[in-house]
C-alpha cells in the first residue's frame, strides 16, 4: 500500500510510520516471513526482478493482524518504482458518492465508461456476506434443533414416569410421615441443583470452548473449506438476554418433568408405591 500522507504515530505500530523514501511499515506476518526488526533493511524483488532494499521504519502489533498481518505500507513513489506502474495509473480505484441514492447510478455510468472495470459497491460485499453467514447460521439452526428436540424427548421421557428406585423412595418418604408437599419441594430442589448445575457447567463449556479454545469444534461447521487468516480471537463478552433464553428452555423443562411424575406417586398409597 502507498501513500503520500504525514501518517500519525499508531499505538499499534512498534516504531513508525514511514516517512521519507526508502522507508516502510510491515506486518507481523510479515516481519516472521522475513525474520526482520524494527531498524532493518528488508530486501524485495520488485517487477523487473532486481532487489529492492527498504528500511523497516515501523512494525505493526498482532493485535492489528487482522489488518495488517501480511500488509507494507510505503511511500507513493517507492510503490510506483517499485511495479513499474506509470504515474497517474492506479488498479484500485475508491469512490465515495455522498448521496447513497446515487450510488447505483453512479456505478453504471462507471460500468458503461470504463467497460473493462468491475464496479463492486459497499451494498453488494454486505449482501454477499449476509448470504454467506446466514447459510451457515442456518447449519448451526439445524443442529440446535436437533439438540433441542432430543432434548425434548428426554423431559417427555422423564415426565411420563419415574424408576423405580424414585418410587420406592417417595412410597418410604410418605409412610415415615412426610406430606405431599414436602416431596414436592424435595423434588424441585433437587431438580434445580440437577438442572442448574448441569445449565452452568454447559455455560462455562462453551465459553472456554469459544474464546479460549477458538471454537474448535465448531469452527469448521462455520467457515467450511475457507479458513478465515489471520486468525483472531473473539472478545469474551455474555449476553444475559440469551442466558435467561437458554435458562428457561432447559431449566423449566426439567423441573417440570421431574415434578409432575413425583406428584403421581406422592398422591399414591405408599403400600401400593412400595409393592410396585
Amino acid at each position: 500500500m502507498g501513500t503520500d500522507e504525514t501518517l500519525p504515530q499508531l499505538s499499534l505500530v512498534d516504531g513508525r510510520m514511514p516517512s521519507t523514501e526508502g522507508e516502510c511499515a510491515i506486518g507481523a506476518g510479515v516481519e516472521n516471513a522475513r525474520i526482520v526488526a524494527a531498524g532493518d533493511l528488508m530486501p524485495l524483488i520488485n517487477s523487473k526482478g532486481n532487489v529492492v532494499l527498504l528500511k523497516v521504519a515501523g512494525i505493526f502489533r498482532s493485535e492489528s493482524n487482522i489488518l495488517t498481518n501480511d500488509l507494507i505500507i510505503m511511500r507513493n513513489k517507492d510503490l510506483l518504482h517499485f511495479f513499474d506502474l506509470p504515474a497517474g495509473r492506479a488498479t484500485d480505484i475508491t469512490v465515495t458518492v455522498h448521496n447513497p441514492n446515487e450510488i447505483t447510478t453512479i456505478a453504471e455510468k462507471i460500468r458503461r465508461a470504463f467497460p473493462d472495470t468491475r464496479p463492486i459497491t459497499k451494498n453488494e460485499i454486505i449482501r454477499t456476506y449476509d448470504a454467506v453467514f446466514n447459510w451457515r447460521s442456518g447449519m448451526m439452526l439445524t443442529i440446535f434443533a436437533s439438540a433441542l428436540i432430543a432434548f425434548c424427548i428426554l423431559a417427555w421421557d422423564k415426565a411420563t414416569g419415574i424408576s423405580a428406585e424414585e418410587k420406592h423412595e417417595i412410597g418410604i418418604l410418605k409412610a415415615i410421615g412426610w406430606d405431599t408437599a414436602d416431596i414436592l419441594e424435595l423434588k424441585f430442589w433437587e431438580g434445580i441443583v440437577i438442572s442448574l448445575t448441569s445449565f452452568f457447567l454447559g455455560i462455562i463449556a462453551a465459553f472456554v470452548h469459544v474464546f479460549y479454545l477458538n471454537a474448535t469444534v465448531l469452527s469448521p461447521v462455520i467457515k467450511g473449506w475457507s479458513v478465515l487468516f489471520p486468525d483472531f480471537r473473539l472478545t469474551p463478552y455474555i449476553d444475559i438476554y440469551q442466558v435467561f433464553v437458554l435458562a428457561f428452555l432447559t431449566v423449566i423443562p426439567y423441573v417440570a418433568s421431574t415434578i409432575i411424575p413425583s406428584w403421581k406417586t406422592a398422591i399414591t398409597d405408599p403400600e401400593n408405591v412400595m409393592r410396585s
